[in-house]
């Protein structure tokens, strides 16, 4: 494929992902009031409760960065983690949003973005390995909004699904050609999805390390080069997490 069809289907991909991202959130649009949310009848009230939090919580994060996990307690609770707890680390990208918007517009569009990318790198992981564009689409709509607990706009975890499928893409790619850049690109994307605090890191946990076996076995790459992504996944993972843990 030449640059050209690469960047039509980008485009075509990505604005596909936009047009069931904004259908998945209708009819909220971006205001200062209103929180997004799917949820209808007695449960939108919950629903809206815990997006308040999240909002209330990147803000803090977002503004105060000297304390980011002292934000304060927001409800009654017996365990503080539970109100303040390191889930923070997964809306990280979104703080400048959240620094030039109000609060409730910078977590409608955070929301957004967050399920475009989780579209279009499902699409692309599903692709590389498939090997068909038949294929990436149907991983994009099993995944990324077939799961819907993973990405229904009142939790922050749907903002990191992508690096789950981009780390399945970039796996692959490694397991083809394992050069040093793919080492790290792998190793990156592996570590984006194992810091998250999210349903989606058991599924990490159940699929990635046999198809990585498999992979290995079938491609017969020695195994110490393929530990490498993983030492390094690995090394990034405490030196990310450290801050979390001495709280």
């Amino acid at each position: 494929m030449n640059a050209r069809q690469t960047i039509i289907e980008f485009t075509a991909v990505i604005g596909v992902c936009v047009l069931l991202s904004a259908a998945f959130t209708a009819p909220w649009r971006p205001n200062g009031a209103t929180i997004p949310t799917v949820y209808q009848g007695k449960a939108e009230f919950f629903a809206k409760i815990d997006a308040s939090m999240w909002t209330y919580m990147l803000a803090w994060g977002a503004q105060h960065p000297e304390k980011f996990y002292d934000a304060p307690v927001l409800l009654p609770v017996r365990d503080p983690l539970v109100a303040n707890d390191p889930r923070l680390t997964e809306g990280i990208w979104s703080i400048p949003l959240f620094r030039l918007l109000p609060p409730v517009p910078a977590w409608g569009i955070t929301l957004w973005i967050g399920l475009v990318l989780t579209a279009a790198g499902c699409y692309y992981a599903g692709r590389i390995l498939t090997g068909t564009r038949w294929g990436g689409a149907a991983v994009a709509v099993l995944f990324s909004f077939g799961m819907f607990r993973a990405n229904h706009v009142c939790h922050v975890e749907g903002i990191f699904a992508p690096f789950l499928a981009l780390s399945l893409a970039a796996m692959t790619r490694f397991l083809e050609l394992p050069r040093k850049l793919n080492i790290i690109g792998f190793a990156l994307a592996l570590t984006a999805a194992v810091i998250e605090y999210s349903y989606t890191a058991v599924v990490l946990g159940v699929t990635l390390p046999p198809a990585y076996i498999y992979g290995i076995w079938r491609r017969k790459i020695p195994w110490r080069q393929a530990l490498m992504p993983l030492l390094f996944t690995g090394a990034l993972t405490v030196v990310i997490l450290a801050p979390v843990a001495l709280k």
